[in-house]
């Protein structure tokens, strides 16, 4: 196990807890900590850090918060580095993007620029069930009739088509950032569902046919 510097500064008394919280992160960065692998135990942190153990505590449960480590009870306990759950980081950008009052326009804005890129590194993991998938996502946006509730189904199919091309693309960071946004992206015009759907259908046809 990498062991933390043993002559770490000790802490002004302001937010002591935030301040273990920093030093966990850059310390686990700087030593390139993966999952599974642990933190000292809970007596070390107190002696490392020179604070109480409800300090100790108080720093493993936000960064347990944050889905960087887990704590377990017992003699075989502690706490261990894990991947933060995707879950975890959506809810928390999402938060930040609700305060940051984000114009409907904005965001499809970003989509536009996202997901063209994001087709072109999908095309070629798109499977024949994929395909026929986005075909019937197509021709259920395709005359739709106007009400309300039509045109709630008609974004839903609309979103799931993406989502088709998000889960393909070895891009991480491209279907992640479509997924955080799509949620947020439900005020454009619902008229614009089709064209887009479609426009995208288009795109991938042709890369299809280009690299076959």
């Amino acid at each position: 196990m990498n062991q933390m510097p043993a002559k770490t500064p000790r802490l002004a008394r302001q937010k002591l807890s935030d301040q273990i919280v920093d030093r966990v992160k850059w310390w686990l960065m700087s030593e390139s900590m993966r999952p599974g692998d642990r933190l000292p135990q809970e007596k070390d942190l107190v002696e490392l850090f020179g604070v109480s153990r409800g300090t100790i505590r108080e720093a493993l449960k936000a960064l347990e918060v944050q889905g960087i480590i887990r704590v377990s009870a017992g003699r075989a306990g502690g706490a261990v580095v894990v991947e933060v759950p995707y879950e975890t980081a959506a809810n928390l950008l999402s938060n930040y993007f609700y305060f940051e009052d984000l114009a409907a326009d904005e965001i499809y804005a970003m989509r536009r620029q996202i997901e063209p890129e994001m087709a072109v590194t999908a095309v070629e993991h798109l499977t024949e069930d994929d395909l026929a998938r986005m075909q019937e996502l197509i021709d259920a946006c395709d005359n739709v009739e106007d009400t309300p509730e039509a045109r709630r189904m008609q974004r839903l199919n609309e979103l799931e088509f993406h989502n088709v091309i998000a889960r393909r693309s070895p891009n991480s960071l491209y279907s992640e950032a479509h997924v955080t946004f799509e949620d947020d992206a439900g005020a454009y015009d619902q008229a614009d569902a089709a064209g887009f759907i479609k426009l995208n259908a288009l795109r991938l046809r042709l890369l299809a046919k280009r690299d076959s």
